[in-house]
């Protein structure tokens, strides 16, 4: 949930400075950076792992934004991802994810990637 939150302010910072922008383009000496430049589509992505090393830790949540910079709807993905190993009393306390919680609403690696 903290990443779902997390994904939409990206979009409504992304969406208020395109408004922002486009209100504030006639003043001259305005700071405000050129949305154009930006792909018309882009995607933001957020991974919650079991650690840093990508040999030995997994991946134990995706989230992810499909941005429009035009426009202010999104398509947004989240999911939780059951991992083979354990998980440390410092990835829970980090992510707030246990693996109970994911046990019980996560799905395996290969089914979340394949979405």
């Amino acid at each position: 949930m903290e990443l779902l939150l997390a994904l939409l302010a990206i979009a409504a910072v992304l969406w208020w400075w395109q408004k922002r922008s486009k209100s504030t383009a006639a003043h001259k000496g305005s700071h405000v950076p050129d949305l154009s430049m930006l792909p018309e589509q882009f995607v933001v992505y957020d991974l919650e792992t079991t650690g840093l090393n990508s040999e030995i830790h997994e991946i134990i949540e995706i989230g992810a934004i499909k941005a429009n910079r035009d426009s202010d709807l999104h398509v947004t993905f989240q999911t939780l991802v059951m991992p083979v190993g354990r998980i440390s009393a410092k990835i829970t306390q980090i992510t707030g994810l246990d693996r109970a919680a994911l046990k019980s609403n996560g799905i395996p690696i290969k089914e979340a990637i394949e979405n």
